[in-house]
């Protein structure tokens, strides 16, 4: 199940975000993200429960984009279908609002993100990397039309 974020899910979103991302966003940034008119933040949840986040999309529309800023499943419901399912309802959002991509960046030694990007028909953009905290991510993309 998927809905928009909440203030009462920054807490755990923040928490989760610290297990697994090597780059964590704070509990103020996502709240502050949160704020944001460009901003949309969707929190991913088990079915059996509607208090404990299992995820977080992070994505921002840009003109005819929209570029995925930060997308977390919590290490339990890692290879359960919760992240395929955000991913899926993201993309049909994306081609319902006429967004013409979607883009995001992956860190280059990520091989499991990479493939779930990948089985949905991202593409690596040759050449293009994105300057995240000192590494080089690549930057991957998905066309909507």
């Amino acid at each position: 199940m998927v809905r928009m974020a909440v203030p009462r899910d920054l807490a755990q979103m923040a928490a989760l975000d610290a297990r697994v991302q090597r780059l964590p966003w704070s509990l103020s940034a996502l709240s502050q993200e949160m704020g944001s008119r460009f901003s949309r933040i969707w929190v991913v949840f088990p079915l059996n429960s509607h208090h404990t986040v299992a995820g977080f999309l992070l994505f921002r529309m840009v003109m005819d984009e929209i570029y995925v800023v930060q997308f977390s499943i919590d290490i339990p419901w890692q290879r359960r279908g919760a992240g395929k399912m955000a991913m899926n309802l993201l993309i049909r959002y994306g081609q319902r609002c006429g967004s013409e991509r979607i883009v995001l960046d992956v860190s280059p030694d990520n091989d499991g993100a990479i493939g779930f990007y990948t089985s949905f028909g991202f593409m690596i953009q040759g050449g293009e990397t994105k300057r995240v905290q000192g590494r080089r991510n690549l930057i991957m993309d998905l066309s909507l039309r």
